[in-house]
């Protein structure tokens, strides 16, 4: 457990620091630059994710003893946990990110979504009632517990793979 918690503590920390990241260097200050970055943002914290399970999994795999068994099913527990962790730990930076530091992030989204509304070619009448709806569900906690809630999706989705690459144990030295 101790493994899983200190790993998902680290992936929440580089997830907050690429977020930080992206807002000192401005990709949070303008739809268009969210809208032209979003693919490197997402990269970022899938490969962030991504390497901090295969850590901790390959951490559990190696403390276990010469006679015990391993396979797909705990090393995808592991990454699981290790993600479940991480969007835990990451609900509090997040929420300062999104209610103290950047308040203006979720006007952002709001003039991205319109710019992909009108380039979908929807009319302003429409764009207006969606937008209206959309608002709803753009305030800090509300962004905050929607993040969490993907980040474990995503988390569960990168320890399918991960487990299936690490359901193995490595073959002992000397044998």
């Amino acid at each position: 457990m101790k493994t899983t918690f200190l790993h998902g503590a680290g992936i929440a920390i580089s997830n907050a620091l690429v977020t930080l990241g992206f807002f000192f260097t401005g990709v949070h200050s303008s739809a268009d630059r969210l809208a032209a970055n979003q693919w490197l943002g997402t990269l970022l914290i899938l490969g962030v994710c991504g390497t901090g399970l295969t850590l901790a999994v390959r951490e559990r795999r190696a403390g276990l003893e010469p006679e015990k068994e391993w396979g797909f099913a705990p090393a995808f527990g592991t990454g699981v946990l290790t993600g479940l962790f991480a969007s835990l730990l990451g609900i509090l930076p997040n929420y300062v990110y999104f209610a103290l530091i950047n308040p203006g992030f979720s006007d952002v989204l709001g003039a991205m979504q319109r710019s992909a509304l009108e380039a979908k070619g929807l009319s302003e009448v429409e764009i207006e009632r969606m937008m209206s709806m959309m608002e709803k569900f753009t305030g800090p906690a509300v962004l905050t517990a929607s993040g969490a809630f993907m980040g474990f999706v995503w988390a569960s989705l990168v320890a399918l793979g991960v487990g299936f690459f690490l359901r193995a144990k490595p073959a002992a030295a000397g044998s």
